[in-house]
Order: structure tokens, then sequence, then C-alpha cells
């Protein structure tokens, strides 16, 4: 079974989405970028649970390749933070 350039621009013509974990992250963004243009803020309440959730998968995102970034594991108890590792 082979997908043809015909094919491939029919179904494009169509709106097909190849990537739908990007086609979520882009709807997302949009309405993040709504909601900050209405209130001025990111702090999503969680009674928005969608978009509250996708901020914060975001955020742990960000966080863990922060850690990474540092050389630095998660904070929980027997580990260290970036910031206690700065201070040695």
């Amino acid at each position: 079974n082979v997908l043809t350039d015909e094919r491939k621009s029919l179904l494009e013509e169509l709106g097909f989405v190849w990537d739908s974990h990007v086609a979520a992250w882009e709807e997302n963004f949009a309405l993040m970028t709504e909601f900050y243009q209405q209130h001025g803020h990111c702090c999503i309440p969680i009674k928005q649970k969608e978009l509250s959730d996708w901020a914060k998968r975001q955020r742990r995102i960000y966080n863990r390749n922060l850690q990474q970034q540092l050389g630095t594991t998660s904070t929980g108890a027997g580990s260290s933070s970036a910031i206690k590792n700065t201070r040695v």
C-alpha cells in the first residue's frame, strides 16, 4: 500500500493532520493565547481542566529539561537540587 503524492495532496486539501501530537499542542497553545489575551496571565483555573492540565504538562516538561541541563534529578529526599549544587 503506497501513499502517492496525489493521495497525500488530496488528504492535505481536506486538512488532514499528519502528526496529531503537534496538532494537539498547537490547538492548546491557541487556547492558552486566547486565555492570556482575555485575562493577562497564564494561571489557568482548575475548572478549565483540559487547558489547566496542558499547562501543567508544559511546566513539568520544562522543569525536567532544566534539570537535565543542570545535571540534576528529582529534588526529592536523598537527592540534590540545582540550588544546593551551585552553593557548594
